[in-house]
């Protein structure tokens, strides 16, 4: 199920699911830590806590100049 996306002006900046595998429930958050950080991690809670954890950098194509919001929001929704 999916659960709410933030916004920050029309930038999508996060999202956070409910997730059912199996007999748990686990929340998965995703968020863009922003452009100083250039990062983006999601983190998966059981009863609340951490069990796995992904980060993904885009400083390159930030670098590069590659990188707008709908490039950014299509990376959230695929991490």
């Amino acid at each position: 199920m999916l659960g709410s996306a933030f916004f920050e002006k029309k930038m999508l900046t996060g999202f956070n699911q409910d997730v059912q595998a199996g007999d748990e429930l686990l929340h998965v958050q995703t968020e863009d830590k922003g452009r100083d950080k250039a990062l983006l991690e999601t983190l998966v809670y059981r009863g609340g806590t951490i069990i796995a954890a992904k980060r993904t950098s885009y400083s390159d194509q930030l670098s590069a100049g590659t990188l707008n919001d709908d490039n950014l929001g299509e990376m959230l929704k695929k991490q």
